[in-house]
């Protein structure tokens, strides 16, 4: 997948769900 289409896809997830959003990325870095 195109890095660009993961960026859209993770600004959508983060205007649309910021608290799950969070979580993934506070989980990504574990």
């Amino acid at each position: 997948m195109d890095t660009d289409v993961q960026q859209l896809i993770a600004a959508v997830d983060t205007v649309m769900n910021p608290a799950v959003s969070q979580q993934e990325r506070i989980l990504a870095h574990q």
